[in-house]
């Protein structure tokens, strides 16, 4: 199968990108990388996206690439809209030319937290900016009516330096014996990157399609995930302040959404770690990790 994947830089591009036993093309903007079969390229130059998609002609994109700081989508709504509206539309479009497949990884901001817990198949509603343009990234491609899964995710994290990598962020203040505060009213679904890396594969593999929420399976506030990093890692957990985020004002609304994994679970036939799970098993590959 050959597949081409589309932020790869990110923390799940890349783990795709490398892990992926298939025949691989990946598309980076951001960071400057080498290797064989990447290329530089912004995915909102429409021509250039779409002709080197017919160039590589895929069975599968893995559109990967997005901005996913929440806050700043928020804030530069028109640059946010660019990134993951219209770069997915180009994307999609040359898809569409040249019958190839898509995975559009996705969000859980795309519920309003409403409901207790959330399946695929339920009403979706945004709250933030990020939120809504993931939404009409969706939209866009179910409406292509080439195959797809749309893959919703949140709050990855293993052993990567990337800022939004929670564990990363506490391993590393631990180092420094700064104070960190955390919030204890922002609720996730943590997923390990080789997790969900694995899972996506498989769904591929299995030609499965439709919406699938690949997420983590614990549901869990950012104070009490961090302490779970703490004690797994043997850490001094004092340097760990509770608050909650009202202090802060952010500008973007978290709403609290607790992803079902079920369906995901069944149809790759793979399990999604815990919380617990994921920490053990960053433990387990820790040799050679910063």
């Amino acid at each position: 199968m050959r597949i081409l994947v589309t932020g790869v830089g990110g923390q799940l591009g890349t783990k795709i990108f490398t892990t992926a036993n298939h025949e691989k093309y990946g598309v980076y903007f951001d960071n400057f990388l080498s290797g064989d079969n990447l290329e530089r390229l912004n995915l909102i130059e429409r021509e250039n996206t779409i002709s080197l998609i017919k160039r590589v002609k895929p069975d599968w994109v893995i559109h990967c690439a997005a901005a996913t700081d929440v806050d700043w989508c928020e804030k530069d709504k028109k640059a946010a809209w660019d990134v993951n509206v219209e770069a997915t539309r180009n994307v999609v479009d040359g898809c569409e030319q040249t019958n190839s497949s898509i995975a559009y990884i996705s969000t859980s901001f795309v519920f309003d937290g409403s409901k207790e817990m959330y399946r695929e198949d339920d009403a979706t509603n945004t709250v933030n900016n990020y939120g809504l343009t993931k939404l009409e990234g969706e939209k866009i491609v179910k409406s292509s009516g080439i195959p797809f899964i749309i893959a919703r995710t949140d709050q990855l994290y293993g052993w990567t330096n990337h800022p939004k990598n929670f564990v990363a962020r506490i391993l590393n203040l631990a180092k420094k014996k700064e104070k960190m505060e955390v919030f204890t009213d922002w609720y996730n679904n943590p997923t390990l990157i080789d997790n969900i890396s694995e899972v996506l594969l498989k769904l591929i593999e299995k030609k499965c399609h439709g919406i699938y929420h690949v997420t983590g399976s614990s549901f869990i506030n950012r104070y009490e995930w961090a302490v779970k990093i703490s004690n797994a890692f043997g850490l001094d957990g004092t340097f760990i302040v509770p608050i909650n985020s009202s202090k802060y004002n952010p500008a973007a609304k978290r709403p609290k959404i607790h992803m079902d994994n079920t369906k995901t679970q069944k149809d790759s036939g793979m399990k999604l770690f815990t919380i617990d799970e994921g920490l053990e098993f960053m433990k387990a590959h820790m040799e050679g990790q910063a």
